[in-house]
């Protein structure tokens, strides 16, 4: 396991009706399980940029205006990680 943790960035989006989006996750760990859109930030990209590509990619949605929500530091037998978590709605 590296010793510096890998930066990574979740995105809890609410829909029109409130509801959060959700994916399921394509790769372990935890394939399969549900999950917040994120994933890690590329070198020289900002933590922002990287909620917004990440929420692309993965969901299709151009996310609104971020707001972020806090950080979290993980740690499991594959890496460390610190995650900066936003929230968002689509955008109009």
């Amino acid at each position: 396991m590296p010793k510096t943790p890998a930066l990574t960035t979740d995105c809890v989006i609410f829909d029109n009706a409130g509801r959060v989006v959700l994916i399921r996750r394509k790769n372990e760990p935890f394939k399969g399980s549900y999950a917040l859109p994120g994933g890690f930030v590329d070198i020289g990209e900002t933590v922002e940029a990287a909620c917004r590509r990440e929420v692309q990619e993965e969901v299709g949605i151009e996310p609104g205006d971020l707001s972020l929500n806090g950080s979290q530091i993980g740690e499991s037998v594959h890496w460390r990680s610190i995650t900066q978590r936003f929230s968002t709605m689509p955008s109009s």
